[in-house]
């Protein structure tokens, strides 16, 4: 258990500027569209509530990219030489990842946190209720983010050297480019159907429709399909380490 809590001690220091930066930005953020929304006084509350639910889509969503976010401490680890001097520690490949990924579900959690409380004061501001069907936004941004992440990690983990991970990388971008563009579905026909005078009134509108729409269709599945990655992730990283040690 010392081993643990010596770990979890050592990755809270290298990570702790990472994610109070990152807070830092959500709080800015919360704090100008809490006093925009608070002073304005002159718009209908139908107005308000477009606004509102806006917002806390965008809030929820960067949220969900800031929390899913790699801390660069495993950088950090290979630039100092950590992974080499941690072979001479009674550490194994287990414990560095079941560490490294506490501190992810920790992340997630405290991401959910935030955004609940966040889109709360959002929708305080304008003086109506809030959806907490942002919290299942903020996971599906932490699930796309995630499944992103385990692809790049895959992609590294099968390529020979650097020049056929980028090879692999462009290849995968291509795809995931084409699947957007073909899909018919993906991204409503009428989103962008509008003059130019109604593009800041009536595009949030629609944007916030159709993440709704998805989210309405996705909600029981955003959180199983976190765990499902998380425990994809922490093979892949054992993988990775177990190479490293190779």
């Amino acid at each position: 258990m010392k081993k643990y809590k010596s770990l979890l001690f050592r990755e809270y220091k290298l990570s702790r500027n990472h994610y109070l930066f990152r807070l830092v930005i959500l709080l800015l953020f919360l704090g100008l569209v809490f006093l925009t929304l608070l002073l304005n006084h002159e718009e209908s509350q139908e107005t308000k509530d477009s606004i509102t639910m806006f917002m806390s889509l965008l809030f929820a969503m960067i949220a969900g990219f800031v929390c899913a976010d790699d801390d660069g401490v495993y950088k950090s680890d290979i630039n100092v030489g950590w992974h080499t001097y941690s072979y001479c520690l009674p550490v194994s490949l287990w414990e560095k990842v079941i560490v490294r990924y506490l501190v992810k579900v920790f992340a997630i959690l405290v991401g959910a946190g935030i955004t609940a409380l966040g889109c709360q004061i959002i929708a305080s501001g304008a003086g109506t209720k809030v959806d907490m069907r942002m919290i299942c936004v903020f996971l599906l941004i932490a699930d796309i983010y995630l499944l992103f992440q385990i692809i790049i990690d895959l992609v590294s983990l099968m390529a020979k050297d650097a020049k056929e991970s980028k090879k692999f990388l462009i290849i995968f971008a291509v795809l995931v480019l084409g699947i957007i563009v073909l899909s018919p579905n993906l991204i409503p026909a009428d989103l962008f159907d509008m003059s130019g005078d109604e593009l800041g009134v009536i595009l949030p509108n629609r944007i916030v429709e159709a993440v709704m729409k998805l989210i309405d269709k996705l909600d029981l599945f955003v959180l199983p399909l976190l765990i499902v990655l998380f425990a994809a992730g922490f093979g892949i990283t054992y993988k990775i380490y177990e190479r490293r040690k190779v």
